[in-house]
Order: structure tokens, then sequence, then C-alpha cells
């Protein structure tokens, strides 16, 4: 079930809100229907950087979705982020401190990829090309996940 949220538009209510939002005693009502408003993805992201009314382990969580609306997101979330002359493990970790990369694998696998795309544009000519870099990403992930 979709619903329209003023703030972000439209989507899956659990998408929009964390638990902590609904804690606050938000004000926003819930309509459903209609087009995504343009900007909503943005406002999220926005929110999401700042912790505003979040989290830091509810960031991951909007992120690694795997719908249109999360992607949007993503995007948005990762352009807050300059990565520009950093070594990826740099990057990484910067990305890293902002939030608590938890949930499944493939969530996690999606956060990542998020991040590598991110990275390329920050640094096109640092790696061969956008798929390497997302190998080489998910490679450090990896292994680092099992010091976590």
């Amino acid at each position: 079930k979709l619903y329209l949220y003023p703030e972000f538009g439209v989507c899956n209510f659990k998408d929009a809100l964390s638990e902590t939002d609904l804690e606050l005693g938000s004000t926003d009502t819930l309509a459903n229907g209609g087009k995504s408003e343009p900007g909503a993805a943005h406002r999220l992201a926005s929110r999401l950087y700042h912790l505003d009314g979040f989290r830091r382990g509810d960031v991951a969580r909007h992120l690694g979705k795997n719908n249109e609306f999360s992607r949007q997101v993503a995007e948005e979330y990762l352009q807050f982020f300059d990565f520009t002359g950093m070594s990826v493990d740099k990057a990484l970790r910067s990305f890293l401190r902002a939030f608590a990369l938890m949930g499944e694998t493939q969530e996690r696998e999606r956060v990542l990829a998020h991040f590598s795309h991110r990275f390329y544009q920050c640094n096109p000519g640092a790696i061969a090309s956008e798929g390497t870099s997302l190998v080489k990403h998910n490679c450090i992930a990896m292994r680092k996940n099992r010091w976590w």
C-alpha cells in the first residue's frame, strides 16, 4: 500500500518514516494516491544526512531498499559527500562514519553500490571503470565485516 506523504511524496509508509518519527508525534498526514512530489527524495536524504528525526541505524534501511524512491534517496544522500581526491579506504571510512551499515547482505550491497557510484563520480580517473570500483568496494567491505 502506497501513501502520499506531504514531505516525501508517494512511498510505502515505512519507507518514509522511521519508528522514531512516529514516536516524535509527527503532525503530518498521509493520503492515498498521487505522484511522487519533486524534491521528496532530496528532503528525505537531507533529513537522513543531518539525522533530523532519525538515528544512525535508520539510514541504511532507507538507502538499501530495492525500489525507485530509495534509489533516488540514496543518490541524493550521497551528494552530501565529496570524495574527490580521497583514497578508496579513506572515502569508505568517511562514508561509514555517517551511519551504521546494517541490514541484510543485499541491502548492504546496494548501499555500497551507491557509494561506489559516487566515489567514481568524484574520482573518474582513479579507477579504470565504475564496475571495477564497485568490485573493489565490495571486497573491502566484506573484508572489514570480519572485524566489525
